[in-house]
């Protein structure tokens, strides 16, 4: 996390760029590599987390090969809610809000698999869409981090940008898009909105041209 704060005992995830990423449900995937290289944690606990990662990816594997029909969502939901003739996975119909893990298997005739693992498989799946959305978002922003801002601009003329936001980016007046990223208080959000009109500027000026 890069965003600081004026005052520290008030830290709150909204502060952390990129939380959908950054979830409690998979704080053990995101340190326990981090904590082997740096030596934190013994071969006991590394051995329990790499069995915890290969039973998640065999559980994806195992709903990948179950197929679900239209009459199977519509029990597993218990309405209505499926029109369509469709045939998709067990772990594709997980994104599916109404379909209940618990109650797929059921109607599958499978066993379900340890709890802890059902939840990392259910919430990889149900946010998914999200967290790939977040990630290309990501890699946008960091391919133009060296983008220039040109001197003359007026963030107040970026639309859909915040009023603290633009206080924020008229106070610091930075000059690429890495040094918007490093002010405390910017979201990613108001960075994308930033680079979308640095790029309109460019755009407009080379037409003009």
């Amino acid at each position: 996390m890069t965003l600081g704060t004026k005052e520290p005992y008030r830290m709150f995830t909204s502060r952390a760029e990129y939380r959908l990423l950054l979830r409690e449900d998979n704080a053990d995937q995101r340190l326990s590599p981090l904590a082997k290289k740096l030596g934190l944690i013994n071969e006991n606990r590394w051995a329990k987390f790499n069995k915890k990662m290969e039973d998640i990816q065999k559980e994806k594997e195992r709903l990948r090969n179950h197929k679900v029909s239209l009459k199977q969502l519509n029990e597993i939901s218990g309405k209505q809610t499926v029109k369509s003739n469709i045939n998709i996975t067990a772990l594709e119909a997980l994104k599916r809000p109404e379909v209940s893990y618990e109650e797929m298997c059921k109607v599958l005739g499978i066993e379900p698999a340890k709890e802890e693992v059902a939840i990392d498989v259910i919430t990889d799946k149900k946010y998914s869409g999200y967290i790939e959305r977040q990630k290309k978002e990501i890699k946008k922003i960091k391919k133009n981090e060296n983008a220039l801002i040109p001197e003359q601009i007026n963030f107040n003329d970026i639309e859909g940008l915040s009023n603290e936001s633009k206080q924020k980016l008229s106070a610091v007046s930075p000059r690429t898009l890495a040094h918007a990223q490093r002010i405390p208080g910017l979201t990613p959000a108001a960075i994308s909105l930033l680079l979308v009109h640095i790029k309109k500027r460019e755009h407009l000026k080379n037409n003009a041209l």
